[in-house]
């Protein structure tokens, strides 16, 4: 059997307490100036500290992030609860970071949310960053129980649901990950939803499930490369070879006309 092209991951955000907006915005000048102020004046204080190396990540200055990083595991060493702030911090870092750093920083981020997964109440944004920061280090088994966790904490967190049944899927067990899609309730988008259980009956061989499923993911985005490209292999494997090339050229239209798009 083929692979499928597989939809791009979906991530983690900086938790509110690490990113003045919750995610990759950028930082204004007055408001790192006022940190920067305020660190010199409370050099032990963890927020400061926090913002000026969420400014360091944006700017991909990996020096002086990694400097105030050092800092940041120092204050957490003491206490715990920064574990989670700094997790996060980690997690994005691993995704924007080089290849050469990225694994670095996806460790640190799972060593961290372990750890605040230990020291603080439940939370259902650390169990899911942990899941996250599993997933991308390819431990699908580790990322399972984590994204679990987060989903009985808060069961309509779409992201959650949708890098479970990822991290499912890429241990084979396309029938569990199709039951959790079941149990969404309408939480991810139908679009999404769709590509999913396509998925799901792609890995279990029920092709004629998967093409339906693949045609009404495109009736919602008719311009994904990647959606008909995943058609034209279900529509090979049920030995449907002209509409096979028909969406393989279609995908390959798409990407020469969009190459942004997978």
């Amino acid at each position: 059997m083929k692979f499928l092209m597989a939809a791009a991951t979906a991530t983690a955000t900086l938790a509110s307490c690490a990113a003045p907006s919750g995610g990759l915005s950028e930082p204004s000048t007055e408001s790192v100036e006022g940190w920067r102020e305020m660190a010199s004046r409370h050099p032990g204080r963890f927020a400061p500290r926090l913002y000026l190396a969420y400014d360091a990540l944006f700017r991909q200055d990996w020096l002086e992030f990694d400097r105030l990083l050092r800092g940041l595991e120092d204050l957490a060493e003491v206490d715990g609860v920064l574990a989670g702030p700094c997790g996060t911090l980690c997690l994005v870092a691993g995704q924007k970071a080089p290849v050469s750093r990225s694994t670095h920083y996806l460790e640190m981020a799972r060593r961290a949310l372990e750890k605040a997964n230990k020291q603080t109440e439940p939370n259902a944004e650390i169990d899911f960053n942990l899941g996250a920061a599993c997933f991308l280090l390819r431990d699908f088994q580790a990322a399972s129980g984590s994204l679990q966790q987060a989903l009985e904490r808060e069961p309509g967190n779409p992201s959650a649901v949708t890098l479970l049944v990822r991290s499912l899927l890429e241990q084979g067990e396309p029938a569990s990950a199709l039951g959790w899609i079941e149990r969404a309730h309408g939480s991810i988008t139908p679009s999404d939803r769709n590509e999913l259980v396509a998925l799901c009956h792609y890995m279990m061989g029920q092709h004629a499930q998967a093409i339906q499923a693949y045609q009404s993911a495109l009736d919602a985005d008719s311009t994904s490369p990647r959606l008909w490209h995943n058609l034209g292999l279900c529509y090979e494997e049920s030995r449907q070879a002209e509409k096979a090339r028909e969406c393989f050229a279609r995908a390959e239209a798409l990407r020469q006309s969009a190459p942004e798009r997978r």
